[in-house]
């Protein structure tokens, strides 16, 4: 996960203007701007890059020329196949919690998964209802 500033622009439509150290990957990004989580595709221009802002995060009070953190991470569809089934719903039911659950680091998903699966059936239930909650809120355990 990459914490960088970046600038917001108007025109042509909204967007994030950046520059990146690093190469940033190929593909989607979860992008996490103010308290809003969203995909989205950064393009390589002149000598930085730019991110197309969702309706969502338009709704954001930011003006033209305001600087912003944002954190980045690449999509990583592979951190749900670890997740247990019920978790692996529950995550994609709720597109923030699962968005969030992308962008933390291995050993803190792995936390969270172990945490799912303790205990019995009404338990996990429990556990998996709190777990998106606490997702959902941009907390971890």
């Amino acid at each position: 996960m990459m914490q960088i500033e970046g600038i917001i622009r108007d025109t042509p439509q909204p967007h994030l203007e950046f520059s990146a150290e690093a190469e940033l990957p190929e593909g989607a990004l979860i992008v996490m701007l103010k308290t809003t989580l969203f995909k989205q595709k950064a393009e390589r221009k002149d000598h930085g890059w730019t991110l197309e802002l969702p309706a969502e995060a338009c709704t954001l009070p930011m003006a033209e020329g305001t600087s912003v953190e944002i954190w980045l991470a690449p999509e990583a569809n592979e951190s749900l196949t670890q997740c247990p089934q019920a978790l692996q719903e529950a995550l994609l039911a709720n597109r923030s919690a699962y968005y969030f659950f992308q962008l933390l680091d291995a050993e803190q998903r792995e936390r969270i998964i172990r945490y799912a699966e303790q205990g019995a059936e009404e338990q996990r239930i429990r556990r998996i209802d709190k777990i998106i909650a606490m997702l959902y809120e941009r907390r971890t355990l």
